[in-house]
């Protein structure tokens, strides 16, 4: 739940933690048991909020290292790395046409 003056980022930092509860119950077999029991040190949102604090930036900066825009919840290609007509270029230029 995000209060209404959430960032951009609270809401991709948001779906990241979801994403990362869903694979904790899929992959590493932490079911939810009780709020109580999840909020706990060592419980399921405490280990997903260490993991997202630790992790989200990483990924953030590491997006960000190779072209891409990531301040909301669509990451999508800075304007300079569209190029109309790069893909055709690209086929033209290979070794592999003649």
């Amino acid at each position: 739940m995000l209060k209404e003056s959430s960032t951009p980022q609270d809401m991709l930092r948001s779906l990241f933690q979801v994403n990362y509860l869903y694979w904790l119950e899929k992959n590493a077999g932490i079911e939810p048991a009780s709020t109580y029991s999840d909020c706990k040190p060592g419980g399921r949102l405490h280990i997903s909020l260490d993991y997202v604090r630790r992790e989200f930036e990483h990924a953030k900066e590491d997006s960000e290292s190779v072209g891409w825009v990531t301040e909301g919840l669509i990451a999508r290609p800075l304007p300079t790395r569209i190029r109309l007509g790069h893909d055709r270029e690209l086929l033209l230029s290979s070794p592999n046409s003649s």
